[in-house]
């Protein structure tokens, strides 16, 4: 175990060396900004600062996206450079970004390259589980077992699960298709699908409450109020009615329809999360504080 430790103390000063090679041959001459300022050698200065960019630029490393981007901001340098007075500044600012942009791609890969089999296993293996406990118990819509709301409120927690790890998945392509994929986030992946799976629960309990039409602005005429929150209160009130039809009549959108709303908000979670702090502020709305003016 000792000599473990040992091993992944020297693997991080590697690692950590790498970086700071790299970081240092992004950034280039330090004293860039200070002779920048010498008017009479400026315009040779830019020039060969853009060319050793748009070198790093299109290494093979970075993906069709990063270098379109970083490409467009070197033609704006160049541009710049042209005018009568260039605006240094405005170049450096932009070399800057650049440079940025570029670490961060190198981060993104070495970050990914570290953590992508630890968060897919994890993905896989909270899938499997929830998975196998919807087979097991059939907490799926039509079976008889779902006629007890244990077992439904149970399912809704479940399916959130797997609507989680789908958005987990897709975070994962985007944020590495994009190279701007970031280990201080990692606590959210190892999170994501436990919060799906808790915020599952509780829209079947709003549902069952008849809380699903309560927002941030209340139902009002439509001439009154603005469009987009008239479409979504009528959508709200459309579900609530026909879960509760469904109830009535004892039909599978008795289950369906939790279970999928469940699986959307896993899916969504900020959606549902912002839904949850506005459903707080209407039924307990915040105190105003009235502060007198200084006299």
């Amino acid at each position: 175990m000792l000599f473990n430790i040992k091993a992944r103390k020297t693997s991080e000063k590697e690692r950590q060396f790498e970086r700071d090679a790299y970081c240092a041959k992004v950034i280039g001459d330090v004293k860039l900004g200070v002779k920048a300022q010498e008017k009479k050698t400026q315009p040779q200065l830019f020039i060969q600062e853009t060319d050793r960019l748009a070198d790093l630029v299109t290494a093979d490393d970075n993906s069709a996206k990063v270098t379109k981007e970083c490409s467009g901001k070197l033609d704006e340098i160049r541009d710049l450079i042209k005018e009568e007075n260039p605006n240094t500044n405005k170049i450096l600012s932009k070399f800057s970004q650049i440079k940025q942009r570029l670490i961060q791609v190198y981060d993104s890969d070495v970050s990914f390259s570290r953590w992508i089999w630890v968060l897919l296993l994890m993905n896989i293996a909270v899938l499997f589980a929830v998975s196998f406990i919807i087979g097991w118990y059939k907490l799926i819509p039509g079976q008889d077992i779902l006629h007890n709301t244990v077992w439904v409120f149970l399912a809704c927690g479940l399916w959130a699960g797997i609507g989680s790890v789908i958005d987990a998945y897709e975070a994962m392509y985007e944020h590495f298709s994009k190279q701007d994929f970031d280990e201080r986030h990692l606590l959210w992946y190892y999170l994501h699908p436990f919060i799906g799976i808790a915020l599952g629960a509780v829209v079947f309990l709003v549902l069952q409450a008849g809380l699903l039409t309560i927002s941030g602005s209340p139902i009002q005429d439509a001439a009154s109020a603005n469009i987009t929150t008239v479409t979504q209160n009528t959508t709200a009130a459309q579900i609530s009615q026909m879960y509760n039809d469904a109830l009535a009549s004892g039909k599978i959108g008795a289950t369906a329809l939790p279970i999928a709303l469940a699986f959307l908000a896993g899916f969504k979670q900020n959606s549902i999360i912002n839904f949850l702090k506005n459903l707080v502020d209407v039924i307990f709305p915040p105190k105003k504080t009235n502060i007198k003016p200084e006299e």
